[in-house]
């Protein structure tokens, strides 16, 4: 009776939201889904919903950062939803539309995708790496004052681009890197202080004007990862510290891309291809605000229906990778053949420092292969525009379902490793720092290996490197498992007994 009664306990904590979630895409649905279909999305969304429940379960003590429900929930976003809320033409390719068998292939590549990241990170190869010493943040007013004015540095020079060519095409990716990614590591250990004790009011007005800064510097160029980054950043840092998901961090990332994305190319060509593009910043932001609003209010007002769809749906694109990757499937190799090593050879050369090699092809190379082969872009227009297919399609084209396999069960290796150094309880505050930086690039599955993983030594090892002064090397330290109190006992010779058998006398 126990025993089933905890049955039936697990499952009204598995089961209902991904049913119901399922059902609910399934009543708004806008194109023609079977059953098998359905049935694949809903295991995509149970994975990822159970990696959460499970996570949640477990004490404090051991609880790291749950990176595979995180990994799973964006399987689900990027393979699951599209198969509900796409837009029509977003299954036209130049080769005619994607078969439905294509799609079912997709769908099953994505859990095979999933599948193998979890066993890679249940390997074992994390588990010793959590034992080594950590990076600590000193526990000093200089410390402090040193991340606030990372914070401030990089909040400065987004309002001067070209300082990132000071020293030249060949120092680039060190001042990007100190740009971007410092004071976003910077911002993660202040906000993470911020949370777990009081701090000075300075370091809190420091951080609103980040994140402020932050968003206007991405709503005044036309990129909305910019803020959508920072979203994510806070959310992860809250659910390290707070072991609970940040349902407002999630609403706002989604309404932050819906309502922005209908009014996204409208804005650009008034702002990039303009040869006068007039305005500061904050008018430039202001009218990207204004265009968006205008495009909802006039699906809102004139009651379309259809209007608001295909705005939805156009949102919702952007996380999509089931339409290319079924229009992969479909072609590869009954038409293209598999490409083996060619498109992870860029990844190669990202390690190779560019003031030693000058003219070293560029991570977007992968990304025009994949364009040019399947006929996405001609030649002539590669300059214009890079389309990636995601990491999960890139393993596919070039070795087929079993090498997809091996290469996401290498990923989910890595993502245990970087979990063990900057995302386990042991890890210290400045490696955490590191990590949450880093995360939203590891949960972006639209891009190829060579920008999935090729940077990331870079940025690890020159982020540290530009962290040292406010660091300092500690051990890490375990949680110490308790173990019962055993009594002690006492052997005494019996009186009763005639051979004077020992009696256990326990005190």
């Amino acid at each position: 009776m126990i025993g089933s009664g905890v049955r039936s306990d697990t499952s009204r904590r598995y089961t209902p939201v991904p049913v119901l979630v399922t059902f609910f895409l399934w009543l708004t649905r806008g194109n023609s889904v079977t059953w098998l279909q359905a049935l694949l999305s809903l295991l995509l969304l149970q994975i990822a919903w159970g990696a959460w429940i499970a996570w949640k379960a477990k004490p404090a003590a051991e609880k790291h950062f749950p990176i595979f429900a995180c990994i799973a929930g964006m399987f689900w976003l990027a393979y699951g939803v599209p198969l509900f809320w796409s837009r029509a033409e977003s299954w036209r390719f130049s080769g005619g539309f994607v078969t439905p068998q294509g799609i079912v292939r997709a769908q099953l590549l994505a859990l095979l995708g999933v599948a193998s990241i979890y066993a890679g990170m249940h390997l074992g190869a994390g588990r010793r790496l959590r034992r080594m010493p950590t990076l600590h943040l000193r526990d000093s007013r200089s410390s402090a004052k040193l991340l606030v004015a990372m914070m401030l540095m990089g909040t400065v020079v987004r309002y001067f681009p070209s300082a990132v060519l000071v020293f030249g095409a060949s120092l680039k990716q060190v001042l990007v890197i100190l740009v971007n990614i410092v004071p976003l590591i910077a911002y993660a250990i202040m906000l993470r202080r911020s949370l777990m004790r009081p701090v000075p009011g300075y370091e809190r007005a420091m951080l609103v004007l980040f994140v402020a800064t932050t968003f206007l510097t991405g709503l005044s160029t036309g990129w909305i990862g910019t803020g959508a980054t920072i979203i994510m950043v806070t959310g992860c840092v809250v659910i390290d510290a707070r072991h609970s998901v940040p349902k407002a961090a999630i609403v706002a990332v989604f309404a932050y891309v819906l309502f922005l994305q209908p009014a996204k190319e409208e804005f650009r060509a008034n702002t990039w291809y303009s040869s006068n593009p007039s305005g500061g910043d904050v008018s430039r932001a202001a009218n990207w605000l204004r265009m968006s609003r205008d495009a909802w209010e006039s699906a809102l007002v004139n009651s379309d229906t259809n209007a608001l769809r295909l705005q939805i749906y156009s949102s919702m694109n952007r996380f999509s990778l089931l339409q290319p990757t079924a229009n992969v499937v479909d072609l590869t190799p009954a038409i293209i053949p598999h490409q083996g090593w060619k498109m992870y050879t860029y990844m190669a050369t990202t390690l190779i420092p560019r003031v030693i090699w000058r003219d070293k092809p560029t991570v977007n190379d992968a990304n025009r292969l994949y364009q040019v082969l399947y006929g996405i872009t001609s030649e002539r227009g590669l300059d214009g525009v890079s389309i990636s297919v995601g990491v999960l399609a890139e393993s596919y084209i070039s070795f087929g379902w079993f090498g997809a396999a091996v290469v996401m069960m290498f990923i989910g290796l890595v993502f245990d490793c970087l979990g063990a150094l900057m995302l386990s309880r042991s890890s210290g505050v400045l490696m955490k720092g590191v990590g949450f930086a880093l995360l939203p690039g590891f949960v972006a599955l639209e891009s190829q290996m060579s920008q999935y993983l090729g940077g990331v030594v870079q940025n690890v090892c020159l982020s540290i490197l530009i962290l040292l002064p406010v660091a300092q090397v500690t051990r890490a330290r375990l949680p110490q498992r308790r173990f019962a109190r055993r009594p002690v006992r006492a052997v005494v010779p019996s009186a009763s007994s005639p051979l004077g058998s020992p009696t256990v006398i326990s005190k």
